[in-house]
């Protein structure tokens, strides 16, 4: 049985079915990510967030489903690039490198897992360029509360909003 390689693959269900099936996981896992954030930017405050379920439950509380998605937006449209350069390098380090196997004569088996390890390797790495900046952007807006309208007030009293210009011109590359 041949393998499918870039060249053989249909791009276009490709991408549509990849971005689609990656932004439904997204979406259903979501909460947990909220929950995770608020847990670890509440710990060590005195009257913090204590487990899963009372974060859970306070969120639900103070914000109702709105608040298990707060930064949502952001994730989603920000990372179909990621999720475009991740699957695109990930197939063509993989072809590359099956063809360098080809050539040096290593086994299938060598040349799979090399090319498996390299592609994996090269789309993660150039992915973190891209989502990186993204997650810190989500994650202060995950933690800023549940009324969106007092972070806005507040970002503009402060001559600064949540976003990923205001953070990178008070923070620089650290933010």
């Amino acid at each position: 049985m041949d393998d499918i390689d870039w060249s053989r693959i249909d791009k276009t269900k490709f991408f549509v079915h990849g971005l689609g099936l990656f932004s439904g996981v997204t979406t259903m896992l979501f909460p947990l990510s909220v929950i995770k954030t608020r847990q670890m930017a509440s710990h060590g405050v005195s009257g913090g967030f204590q487990g899963t379920k009372q974060t859970a439950k306070m969120v639900w509380q103070s914000e109702g489903i709105p608040g298990f998605y707060r930064g949502f937006a952001t994730v989603v449209f920000g990372t179909i690039p990621a999720r475009t350069i991740y699957l695109t390098s990930l197939e063509i380090t993989k072809s590359a490198m099956h063809r360098v196997g080809k050539q040096l004569q290593l086994s299938d088996t060598t040349t799979a897992g090399v090319s498996n390890f390299a592609a994996g390797a090269c789309a993660s790495l150039s992915t973190q360029l891209v989502t990186v900046p993204i997650d810190v952007v989500s994650q202060r807006q995950m933690v800023h509360g549940a009324d969106i309208s007092s972070i806005t007030r507040a970002a503009s009293r402060m001559g600064r909003g949540v976003n990923s210009t205001s953070m990178g011109s008070v923070e620089g590359l650290q933010g």
